[in-house]
């Protein structure tokens, strides 16, 4: 297992690819240092912040990274949301 120091260093890499490859990210020049913003027990998520666009209500204000605990695999948004399915079915079936 990695430790959360290793991930962070894989998602400030993530962040510099995206950067790399993305007009609109190259774009936003106030991106905050990297911080821990949740851990579940599979994955780390690191948020780096953007003062300019909170201030343009540009949802969510920054850029998540998702680094995997166990190999330091950035997960995609397809891997987040198929994790996240199930809990989302149970809150369905609750609310109904």
């Amino acid at each position: 297992m990695l430790q959360v120091e290793d991930g962070q260093q894989i998602a400030a890499q993530e962040v510099n690819r995206r950067r790399s490859i993305s007009e609109f990210w190259r774009g936003v020049e106030d991106l905050s240092p990297l911080r821990l913003a949740q851990e579940t027990p599979v994955f780390w998520v690191f948020f780096a912040r953007s003062q300019k666009l909170i201030e343009a209500s540009h949802a969510p204000g920054g850029m998540f990274i998702t680094v995997d605990k166990q190999t330091g695999h950035v997960w995609t948004q397809q891997e987040i949301e198929t994790y996240y399915a199930p809990v989302a079915g149970q809150s369905e079936r609750i609310a109904a």
